[in-house]
């Protein structure tokens, strides 16, 4: 009976002390992120061979917040795990963390990750500028809530279903702005102006309160020239391009390795139905050179676009190069470079219309 008692106490320590704390980890959402999506999709990395992976959901910017859901998956065969809430989550800031636990039932979390949800519009406010005023081309400042290009545009009359006759444009960033010129020149009359924003996030465009002024220029000294002017110059006015509206957002996460990246998402969301999205792979160890996908809308709106032919592990060296293009809007561009012992690097820019060049954003 002694011998038999010493067998069991030698095999308690095998199986809870000497066992090591699962590692698990979130990979997305990113920690900061902002997003309206209100179903937003968890996943990460964590022990195979241990328990299921339960992911908490904090009211607020840490753990120490309410916990408002709590949710269980098993993992994948390669040691990722993956949650999509089903109950939309209210505007307001979150904080995430995953927990799994070992045969000894040892408890390993994961760094804290916490994100926002916003649906709301942007907001926007114009201030009153001076009224009577002789200034033709006046301009407008204000603030707003974004960093997308704020548009003023000025109608006939005192309310804004007048005709737009002229605009003017200023550069979002995220707090005041101050408009160019208006153009074309107003002649005397009153008008009312309305500033607008799109949503970075693809909610609904921000709106300012109108404002109604008037202009009464002075009148112009005309001298009479000795000759007749040997050229004239005619302005031509381009018609102005509108940026895709819902504006797309490139989801991609991964984890970085010796090699490259072991990219695990690479999803386009919040596009328009009927936008084209290339993905195009440049450098050694593409899975392939490229793919090409169309919005498609349905029931509940236009439904996320992603291309699972990348999600591996791709090489330093390597680049991909994702467009998002509509026919006559400016689209979106992304670039996504895989470093040599750095991490990889992100650039977000416009995409010029019916080409596959990149440009800066414009503040129009």
């Amino acid at each position: 009976m002694a011998g038999i008692s010493l067998v069991a106490m030698a095999v308690g320590p095998v199986g809870s002390a000497g066992a090591a704390l699962p590692n698990v980890t979130i990979a997305s959402p990113l920690d900061g992120s902002v997003s309206n999506n209100q179903t937003p999709f968890f996943s990460g990395l964590a022990e195979e061979g241990a328990s299921a992976v339960t992911l908490t959901i904090y009211e607020g910017p840490n753990t120490a917040g309410r916990v408002i859901r709590e949710s269980s998956t098993l993992l994948l065969l390669d040691g990722t795990w993956s949650i999509e809430v089903e109950e939309p989550l209210a505007d307001g800031t979150y904080t995430v963390q995953a927990t799994q636990r070992n045969l000894a039932a040892e408890v390993g979390s994961s760094a804290p990750v916490t994100f926002t949800v916003d649906t709301s519009p942007p907001t926007v406010t114009m201030k009153q500028p001076e009224s009577p005023s002789d200034d033709a081309t006046p301009s407008f400042t204000g603030t707003a809530s974004d960093t997308t290009p704020v548009t003023v545009r000025i109608h006939s009359g005192t309310t804004t279903s007048g005709t737009v006759v002229s605009t003017a444009t200023a550069a979002g960033t995220g707090a005041g702005w101050s408009s160019s010129d208006a153009s074309p020149a107003l002649p005397s009359g009153e008008y009312t102006a309305l500033a607008t924003q799109a949503s970075s996030l693809g909610n609904p465009p921000g709106r300012s309160n109108p404002v109604t002024f008037a202009v009464t220029p002075t009148p112009a000294v005309t001298v009479p020239p000795s000759a007749p002017p040997a050229t004239e110059t005619i302005e031509v006015v381009s018609p102005t391009l509108l940026l895709m509206q819902p504006f797309p957002v490139v989801r991609i996460a991964g984890t970085e390795n010796a090699h490259g990246v072991k990219l695990k998402l690479l999803e386009v969301q919040q596009m328009p139905a009927g936008a084209r999205i290339t993905v195009l792979c440049k450098g050694r160890g593409c899975p392939i050179k490229s793919a090409i996908r169309v919005a498609v809308a349905g029931k509940r709106g236009v439904a996320p676009v992603e291309f699972r032919r990348f999600e591996r592990s791709l090489p330093s060296g390597l680049t991909l190069e994702i467009l998002v293009s509509k026919p006559g809007e400016i689209g979106k561009y992304t670039r996504f470079m895989v470093r040599r012992g750095k991490l990889p690097k992100r650039v977000d820019m416009c995409l010029e219309p019916a080409s596959r060049k990149p440009l800066v954003c414009p503040s129009s």
